[in-house]
């Protein structure tokens, strides 16, 4: 399980991805990883090859769940498609609705939502889950949350190497 040592966008002035503050991803166990300057969140130059084409893959209604400061939902919302942004800190809905997201909301990943989606998209986060228990729980959450037809986009990576492509 990991923890942010700071809050949704890692300081104050951190609210629209201006400055230089920092996160630092922790695991249960002590393990800290290099720390992620916040504005990387905001993704100045643009989002990553391979989630451009996770958003590509969205279809429909979409939850995006643990949107953080709404990258993702953003571009989602360019492509056209209703987004749903979760996130469970007020702060991160705060910048999410500063920067634009239209139906950014404080939630839980397994709080119950209006209606169904076409699409879950869940990238950079799926350690929410916690360990094959919570994966299991989520996954048949999931079953409450989408159509007959619906899809979850979603990535993982091993936090155990650090060669690993994710980082």
């Amino acid at each position: 399980r990991f923890w942010n040592s700071g809050d949704a966008g890692c300081g104050s002035d951190q609210r629209l991805g201006i400055g230089s503050g920092q996160c630092i991803l922790r695991r249960d166990d002590g393990v800290a990883y290099p720390a992620i300057y916040a504005k990387q969140f905001f993704y100045p130059d643009g989002l990553p090859r391979l989630d451009d084409l996770a958003v590509a893959q969205c279809a429909g209604r979409v939850l995006d769940i643990g949107a953080g400061a709404g990258s993702h939902s953003l571009a989602i919302q360019g492509r056209g498609l209703d987004v749903t942004s979760v996130d469970i800190s007020r702060k991160a809905v705060q910048v999410m609705t500063a920067r634009g997201v239209k139906n950014p909301i404080v939630g839980d990943v397994f709080d119950a939502y209006p209606g169904l989606f076409d699409t879950v998209f869940v990238i950079l986060n799926i350690g929410i889950v916690r360990n094959p228990a919570g994966l299991d729980r989520f996954l048949a959450h999931l079953d409450s949350l989408l159509t007959n037809d619906g899809q979850l986009i979603t990535d993982s990576f091993d936090p155990r190497n650090p060669r690993d492509e994710a980082y």
